[in-house]
């Protein structure tokens, strides 16, 4: 019997022409990517996976430290493409976790414990720049799409955080699955593209671009037991590092011509309260 064609499949037909048809140019990197998902739904999964992460996470009652992780994202976020998404920067309460997250729409979550080897604003503005490029970039629908290709799921139309099942994958692709506390799930070229427009976005603002070499050195040196590399979703330290010293001196003609005050107040651990 003679073998079928592969391009006699109906679904991976489908499939070839959706993927041509929904690449994704990003002008900032000049990365390229795949994304399925409509901006529309893209948005309105955000903003369900924030309000269930609200639901469960405790926020931080400390208005101050609150104040300044909203003060530094909103400041960050209006030099980004996407001023005028209805963005929203909280902080939560948990000491031991150093970490931070971003949802499609503008919605960011930082983690109380990230205070210490952010140390200054300057190193909160590199964490806050690196997530609202996430958000810019669309990754959280980037992965939400490879969910949908390797499940051949196309209809993107019918995803719903309604559907218990559908919920699990896109929340996991969304990088705030059962563990929020976790480092994201993202890939390691979605988080270097996410370090190169973050350092420029946090240099535009004002903020030190040089900061966010020294805020990866502090967080590599209090790490511990990551990954090698080649397991991780995550650049290693170094390679981010080194990453981000080939984006510095760009970084530095925009913190130079940015015509804004930079912070460089340090950060004191919040007292939270219960």
């Amino acid at each position: 019997m003679k073998p079928r064609h592969p391009l006699s499949n109906p679904i991976l037909l489908l499939l070839i022409a959706a993927t041509l048809s929904a690449c994704v140019h990003n002008p900032a990197t000049g990365r390229r990517s795949v994304i399925l998902v409509p901006v529309g739904q893209e948005m309105q999964l955000g903003d369900k996976a924030f309000k269930e992460i609200l639901a469960k996470e405790k926020i931080c009652t400390d208005a101050t430290s609150a104040g300044i992780v909203s003060t530094i994202g909103k400041r960050v976020a209006a030099v980004s493409p996407k001023p005028g998404w209805k963005w929203d920067f909280r902080l939560f309460n948990a000491p031991k976790t150093a970490n931070a997250f971003a949802l499609p729409g503008g919605k960011v979550g930082v983690y109380s414990g990230l205070f210490v080897p952010a140390a200054t604003e300057a190193g909160l503005a590199a964490v806050m720049g690196h997530e609202v490029a996430h958000a810019i970039a669309r990754h959280g629908a980037e992965r939400i799409t490879q969910s949908m290709l390797i499940d051949l799921g196309m209809q993107a139309a019918q995803i719903s955080m309604e559907d218990s099942g559908q919920k699990k994958t896109v929340m996991g692709a969304l990088g705030v699955g059962a563990q929020v506390g976790l480092m994201l799930p993202f890939s390691r070229s979605m988080e270097s593209e996410a370090d190169k427009m973050g350092i420029m976005y946090m240099a535009k603002a004002g903020y030190d671009p040089r900061e966010a070499i020294a805020f990866w050195q502090r967080f590599g040196k209090g790490g511990g037991g990551a990954p090698p590399e080649f397991l991780s979703t995550h650049p290693a330290n170094e390679t981010r590092v080194a990453g981000l010293k080939a984006a510095l001196p760009q970084a530095m003609k925009a913190y130079e011509a940015s015509k804004k005050t930079g912070v460089g107040a340090k950060l004191i651990p919040p007292s939270c309260g219960r």
